[in-house]
């Protein structure tokens, strides 16, 4: 069967007719998957409304669909509630041999299945798949456990059918978001699927801002963020957690940093100075400075990353810089004989991975070295460079992705300030061997393509940061083939991530207008964290401004930065 030839845009028209006249349909039959749709109904993220249709006229299926969801759902006030649509594109009949055969046949978001054996029929939408935590055998084990005996492999009498959706998302009332000035979105497994070409320097500027944005709605009296919307209960996680409470603060400062106009330095500086006054402590040994938080716990990443948050907002607002001395000296404390940064500052434990801490804690001596030079941390920084670089080639199996996000824009930070070729080089190497754990647009599900990993998510964003500066090394040191690597890595990330954004047209089905701008954590997973939005502010501007050309005049509106070597 191909696809057939319906916009999104008739498939949400037929169902808001659907849902304007609630009624009962009957089910289509157990086997009937070929002409099958399905309609769900969410009102402020909560399904409240679900039904399956079947008939050769596409629209007809929604329009039944959508009546009996919305009958099951009792839609009174359509507003803040939206649809999502499904309908069987393409299926075919195919013959995996026993149960590795099947679970490598499909692609869980892409593909969903049908099972028949005997009487029995059962399926399973790609968006069900998709949210199975990316389980591709539990969600296949699942399937046949309820066409078979629990505990039965797939067995010779066993038809598999294997089908493609073509879904769409959008508000049950109709608006901007799906009329002339916006079209559907297309979904691909309840995801909004962005192409390539819908991805510009003044969209990713948009959604950093929005993103920023929905922090700031949500940040609290003390200045910290709350820290988890958990669409599936409609609540606030009371979880917290100091490092990523610093990290969000850096994100508003360079943003703010980056667009000046934006009004963005105010709550920077209300979360910096909440950082300082509940969790910055004076009475390490030799007073040295460090961060607890609310559990009481001494964090040593939260140290580099509210020290990068001071240093954007002082380039902004002229805040003192006293703080920032005192964190840079508990900082290199932490450096040991060898080179490596430790836990220990002067006998002081502080809690903390050097998967992370290590990278964090160069780049922000690089950064202030920047700013206010001092022999110490020159020293400092280039015993780390020997040391961290030796390890790299010395131990490959240790090497790490998430220290590679740090320590990489450290090594383009420190390059700019001496010109060391050994940064050049070190910097060059992490960020080829990134690269090899990316997916490029070949990748079977059309979602993944730019992600980084098999279980894609808000890591892609970290992971883009520390490309970006490689994109600036290589630009700087004249490296034209890498320059092309790494730009093509930058916009194939930025492509992906826009699809982890909560937007409009799919706010329905996470939450209330609130947490438009949000960002969950996978694709498979639907919390909206704080350090979500921070990685993907910093990741989303950085590609604006080094992967696409200024365009129009939306830089403008926001004062965003003509130079991104300089400004980002």
């Amino acid at each position: 069967m191909s696809e057939p030839e319906l916009s999104t845009e008739a498939l949400l028209s037929a169902a808001r007719e659907g849902v304007a006249a609630p009624a009962a349909v009957d089910a289509p039959a157990a086997d009937r998957w070929m002409d099958r749709v399905r309609v769900r109904l969410y009102r402020d993220g909560a399904l409240i409304g679900s039904a399956d249709s079947a008939d050769t006229e596409r629209t007809a299926a929604v329009r039944m669909a959508a009546a009996a969801a919305a009958l099951e759902g009792e839609v009174s006030d359509p507003a803040g509630s939206g649809l999502h649509i499904e309908t069987v594109a393409t299926l075919e009949t195919i013959a995996p041999e026993g149960l590795s055969g099947l679970l490598q046949a499909v692609e869980p978001g892409r593909d969903g299945l049908a099972l028949h054996d005997g009487e029995t029929s059962v399926g399973s939408w790609p968006a069900d798949a998709r949210s199975q935590e990316g389980r591709t055998t539990a969600w296949v084990k699942g399937l046949l456990n309820r066409v078979r005996p629990r505990g039965a492999r797939l067995a010779s009498s066993t038809r598999v059918e294997r089908f493609t959706t073509l879904e769409t998302a959008g508000p049950i009332l109709p608006g901007e978001v799906d009329g002339a000035a916006t079209a559907a979105p297309r979904l691909v497994g309840a995801i909004r699927h962005v192409p390539e070409a819908a991805v510009t320097r003044d969209v990713l500027i948009e959604a950093a801002l929005r993103a920023a944005s929905w922090l700031v709605r949500h940040q609290l009296p003390d200045g910290r963020f709350r820290y988890e919307f958990r669409p599936d209960q409609q609540d606030w996680s009371l979880q917290d957690h100091v490092v990523r409470q610093a990290g969000c603060a850096w994100a508003l400062a360079a943003l703010a940093r980056a667009a000046p106009t934006t009004g963005l330095s105010q709550p920077a500086k209300k979360a910096i100075e909440g950082l300082v006054a509940s969790g910055l402590r004076r009475d390490g040994p030799g007073r040295l400075h460090y961060v607890v938080g609310r559990d009481g716990v001494a964090r040593l990443g939260a140290i580099p990353l509210l020290l990068l948050a001071v240093v954007d907002l002082n380039e902004a607002v002229k805040a003192p810089k006293d703080t920032g001395d005192r964190l840079v000296a508990t900082m290199l404390a932490t450096q040991r004989s060898d080179g490596g940064f430790g836990t220990s500052a002067r006998g002081m434990e502080l809690e903390g991975s050097e998967t992370y801490y290590a990278g964090q804690i160069a780049l922000a001596l690089g950064r202030w070295y920047a700013w206010r030079p001092q022999p110490r941390q020159a020293q400092a920084w280039r015993s780390a460079l020997g040391y961290y670089s030796d390890v790299w080639q010395r131990e490959p199996e240790a090497r790490d992705l998430s220290f590679v996000t740090w320590m990489l824009q450290a090594c383009e930070v420190w390059h700019v300030q001496t010109d060391d070729q050994a940064a050049a080089d070190y910097g060059f190497a992490m960020a080829d061997w990134a690269l090899e754990s990316q997916h490029g647009p070949e990748h079977p599900n059309p979602l993944w393509s730019g992600a980084y990993q098999n279980t894609p998510g808000i890591g892609t964003a970290a992971y883009t940061e520390g490309i970006a500066r490689a994109l600036l090394l290589a630009r700087r040191v004249g490296d034209a083939e890498r320059e092309a690597r790494y730009l093509e890595s930058l916009r194939g990330a930025a492509r992906f991530l826009l699809q982890l954004t909560v937007d409009e047209a799919d706010g329905p089905m996470f939450g209330p207008p609130e947490q438009r701008g949000a960002v969950r954590s996978a694709l498979h997973r639907r919390s909206l964290r704080c350090d979500n939005a921070q990685h993907f502010i910093m990741a989303a501007t950085q590609a604006a401004l080094l992967a696409y050309a200024a365009e129009g005049d939306g830089n403008k509106a926001t004062g965003m930065a003509e130079s991104p070597a300089d400004e980002v």
